[in-house]
C-alpha cells in the first residue's frame, strides 16, 4: 500500500503532465489539493475501520464469555447441587448407638 507521501508525489507528477497538455494553471492547483483532500480521508477512513474491526471482536468475545455465564447459571438452576444426606449406612449406626445406649 502506498504512503500519502508517494500518492502526493505521483499526483504532482501528473499535474505536471497536465499542465504542460492542457495550459491551465487554475485547474492544475486545485487537483493537487482535492487529492491530498482525498488521500487524507482516507487514511482516516482506514483508521476508522480497523477501530470498528477491534470492537466488533471485542463485542463478539463479551457475547460469548457472557453466554457461556448465562449457560452456567441455567445449569445450576435447572440442576441444583444435592444437599448430603446421610446414607443408609451412618443411619444404621446411629440407631445401633441410641438402641445400647437405652438399653
Amino acid at each position: 500500500m502506498m504512503t500519502s507521501q508517494e500518492h502526493l508525489e505521483t499526483l504532482r507528477s501528473l499535474l505536471k503532465g497536465f499542465e504542460r497538455e492542457s495550459g491551465d494553471v487554475v485547474i492544475g492547483k486545485m487537483i493537487p489539493e482535492f487529492a491530498t483532500l482525498i488521500v487524507k480521508l482516507s487514511e482516516e477512513l482506514d483508521a476508522a475501520q480497523r477501530k470498528v474491526v477491534r470492537l466488533t471482536w471485542a463485542l463478539f468475545w463479551l457475547t460469548a464469555v457472557l453466554l457461556g455465564i448465562g449457560a452456567v447459571q441455567l445449569f445450576v438452576t435447572i440442576h441444583p447441587p444435592q444437599a448430603q444426606v446421610p446414607g443408609p449406612t451412618s443411619q444404621k449406626a446411629e440407631t445401633n448407638a441410641h438402641s445400647t445406649t437405652k438399653k
